[in-house]
């Protein structure tokens, strides 16, 4: 496996939750009576601006979607975490890294299929367009991943690295996609509440990065 650290950074690069905030609104017990703000009764609007709609209000339906959306983007991370794991680990074998990533591509086109699914579900135009774009980035994105295993099992090398840069690449315009919605999220959610997901999602890969091999 690579023995190139700076790839490590990786890891970080794909933390990028928006809508999954949300779904902690879902959850009462996590909801102070403060809070109450941002619960059912306005989280159609909030959704509206936070993804830029030109709908005053979504749908029962688009909210559902949504929420559903943003949870999907930590699955994603947590399916992809263990393939970067394995790969930087210089204990992993060939053949230990390969058959990771064969577990985690399944789970990594799983998630794939149900962004495909909300993305043409939606029935906002504005954010239809976004998820959609959202979609096919992460198709890129699993199309790397399976280059990087074709490259491991050639054992090319330089290949290999080739692909990480790429891969590099990809987190960091995920995270610029995602960026500005996850800006106005923060503008109509409680502070502590922000800073308590992106938290637990940080603990979440870190512990599935930790998972014995």
């Amino acid at each position: 496996m690579s023995d190139n650290k700076k790839y490590i950074f990786y890891a970080l690069l794909v933390l990028t939750p928006v809508a999954y905030f949300y779904s902690e609104f879902r959850n009462e017990e996590s909801v102070s009576p403060d809070n109450r703000a941002v619960t059912e009764k306005t989280i159609n609007q909030k959704l509206a601006w936070a993804y830029e709609s030109k709908a005053k209000q979504l749908s029962d339906l688009d909210t559902m979607i949504l929420l559903r959306w943003g949870k999907l983007g930590q699955e994603w991370n947590l399916a992809s975490a263990p393939i970067i794991r394995d790969f930087l680990d210089q204990g992993v074998t060939a053949n230990g890294f390969l058959a990771t990533s064969n577990k985690q591509l399944r789970e990594m086109s799983a998630v794939l299929y149900k962004m495909d699914t909300d993305s043409a579900l939606i029935g906002d135009p504005d954010i239809k367009n976004k998820l959609a774009s959202m979609a096919g980035h992460h198709k890129y994105g699993i199309s790397l991943y399976r280059e990087l295993h074709a490259a491991v099992l050639s054992t090319d090398e330089e290949e290999q690295k080739r692909i990480m840069g790429m891969l590099q690449a990809w987190g960091q315009k995920k995270r610029d996609m995602s960026l500005p919605t996850v800006k106005r999220i923060s503008q109509v959610i409680p502070d502590s509440t922000f800073d308590e997901t992106v938290k637990r999602m940080q603990k979440e890969v870190a512990e599935k990065l930790r998972e014995e091999k």
